[in-house]
């Protein structure tokens, strides 16, 4: 089976909004909420909600990317909340705990691309 959306692009612009992340906690870069937090209108969260889950429901971690790629945006927006709002100890806690839910999201993509890669 082809490639759905190439995952580990994906994984990459993943990472790279981690530093980004890092940078505004940091001062060094400005984000907003409505740039970071909506799950659906990033890349992935758009492939996701107009076929991924629909088409490939079936394959396992698809749906569990679903959750915790959820999850990732929700605490990305705490984490703007709170340094916006001065709780820069608040916003650098938040950003342990993406941290953790950050590597599900890259374990995740790497399995998907592997089980893809095999053909399937």
């Amino acid at each position: 089976m082809k490639r759905p959306i190439n995952f580990m692009n994906q994984l990459t612009e993943h990472i790279i909004w981690n530093i980004r992340l890092r940078c505004f906690l940091d001062g060094g870069e400005c984000i907003s909420e409505e740039t970071a937090v909506s799950s659906e209108k990033c890349t992935l969260g758009k492939w996701m909600h107009s076929e991924g889950l629909s088409k490939y429901s079936h394959v396992h971690g698809i749906k569990e990317l679903e959750g915790v790629h959820d999850q990732m945006h929700k605490q990305v927006r705490q984490i703007i909340v709170d340094k916006n709002s001065g709780k820069k100890a608040e916003a650098e806690a938040g950003l342990i705990i993406l941290h953790k839910i950050s590597d599900k999201v890259i374990e995740i993509l790497t399995e998907l691309d592997r089980y893809f890669d095999k053909g399937n």
